[in-house]
């Protein structure tokens, strides 16, 4: 197998030196957004209106470096808590700025790839093949904040196995950079360990106090009141959008109500991964899925999920791998290697996607214990699935390049001309990107089901003693 990961690797690197199509178009596109807007906080102005944000991400940048297009501003829709940290990263030029965030989600990949290893005992080579295309490659190309996000979930999962809950609550804090994935587990934890209270308590504290310090206390309740709701209706037609809003509005749901219904989805989901914690916590208040797995229930349905927040299922379908068998082990599987998958990259990367398809799926299946022709066949499907939807862009409607959009009003909310440029491009090649997305809905949906199952049937208790008279016989 080590010859397989090896080979594989040495395939992509030479896609990547011969074929320059399979370079990224502009890196950092997301980072973009969260560098001016931290800027924008510097210079003690609102980070979350048009101006000055949209010229600062228009600025001119080095090559392979992302600029937002005339008539643009990308939004930054991070809490004031996030955009104190990029306050002071933007005090760096933007080159040295952007490489110290790749820096940072390389290192969030390896903390992650290393806590879920300890939990899981599973090889660090398909834990890289896991999360790797989307938490690392995608991650980096976006200039993401989720890796940070994911990796703190899974290290306090780690702290948390071993009976360390204060230290897990102050870890899962961090995840809260991704507010709508890090609220379900800190949830969970509050409701079910009554000893980490003090502690979620003063860092919920804590992230309120540094909002206020940072962009004052109107701001911070503008980004409540006013931010949130406003960048939901901006991404409603979204082709990237994997929310059951977005997937209601593809079937022609009014908006309005693809809004309530995706907002009652995501409580509902929060409330079934509060019950699954619950009784995961009566048999054991220290297992780990007592946090991972509202994470990854709150990711089926909602108002604004991305391919970016989906390695946050990852953590609790991977301990719940471990713990079952049979079709349920399967299921779970399965899904974990679909969802691996980087879809949604398919426009970005060129001819590299279908061979990190190709890589990521038939590797990942085979050291999930599959069949060698198994392996192999998926990995082809895989490839053939990704070709195809970059063939179908090709052959398709001509991608419209520089949009005409009503002109920017500096003091509008970012948000209202992102949701003019949304729009325009949502009608183009929608069918190619559905097609894209299906994957996705099917395998965060696998993922749900197969984890009420898992907390049904697994003993995590005996695992944990499994696993650690295992750890001390190897000693």
């Amino acid at each position: 197998m080590k010859r397989a990961i090896t080979a594989a690797l040495a395939v992509l690197a030479v896609v990547w030196f011969f074929c320059p199509a399979s370079h990224p178009r502009g890196v950092a596109r997301d980072f973009n957004a969260f560098y001016c807007a931290g800027r924008a906080v510097s210079a003690g102005v609102d980070p979350y209106r048009a101006e000055p944000l949209g010229t600062c991400e228009r600025a001119p940048k080095k090559a392979g470096f992302y600029t937002v297009p005339a008539g643009v501003t990308l939004p930054a829709p991070l809490p004031p808590y996030d955009l104190a940290v990029f306050a002071t990263i933007g005090k760096l030029p933007y080159e040295v700025a952007t490489g110290l965030w790749i820096v940072l989600i390389l290192a969030s990949l390896a903390a992650t790839v290393e806590a879920i290893h300890r939990l899981t005992q599973l090889p660090r080579s398909v834990l890289l093949l896991v999360f790797g295309p989307i938490d690392g490659w995608s991650a980096i190309f976006l200039g993401e904040i989720a890796p940070v996000a994911v990796a703190s979930l899974s290290v306090a999962m780690l702290a948390m196995r071993e009976g360390h809950p204060r230290l897990s609550a102050a870890l899962l804090g961090l995840s809260l950079c991704e507010p709508h994935v890090g609220i379900a587990p800190v949830l969970a934890m509050f409701a079910c360990i009554p000893r980490t209270r003090p502690t979620i308590a003063l860092s919920m504290l804590a992230l309120i106090a540094v909002s206020f310090v940072s962009v004052g206390t109107a701001t911070t309740f503008e980004y409540v009141r006013n931010v949130l709701p406003a960048h939901a209706v901006s991404e409603i037609a979204s082709t990237r959008q994997l929310s059951l809003t977005a997937l209601l509005h593809t079937l022609g749901v009014r908006d309005a109500n693809a809004l309530m219904l995706g907002s009652l989805s995501y409580v509902a989901m929060l409330l079934v991964g509060l019950v699954t914690a619950r009784r995961l916590a009566a048999r054991d208040p220290d297992d780990p899925l007592v946090i991972a797995a509202p994470a990854a229930f709150v990711l089926l349905g909602g108002v604004f999920i991305h391919s970016i927040q989906m390695p946050a299922a990852f953590p609790a379908a991977l301990v719940a791998y471990t713990r079952v068998s049979g079709r349920l082990r399967t299921v779970l599987g399965a899904a974990i290697v679909i969802i691996a998958t980087p879809w949604m990259s398919f426009l970005a990367f060129g001819i590299i996607v279908p061979c990190i398809a190709f890589v990521s799926g038939a590797l990942a299946i085979r050291l999930l214990d599959a069949r060698p022709r198994v392996a192999f066949a998926v990995g082809i499907a895989a490839a053939c699935y990704v070709y195809g939807l970059q063939l179908g862009l090709a052959t398709g409607g001509p991608y419209p390049g520089p949009l005409s959009l009503p002109p920017i009003a500096p003091h509008d909310l970012a948000e209202v001309n992102w949701g003019e440029n949304i729009r325009a491009l949502s009608t183009v090649d929608r069918t190619i990107f559905d097609f894209a997305r299906l994957p996705e809905w099917l395998s965060i949906a696998m993922i749900a089901i197969g984890l009420w199952f898992a907390a049904r049937t697994s003993e995590p208790r005996v695992e944990r003693a499994t696993v650690r008279l295992r750890i001390g016989a190897s000693r």
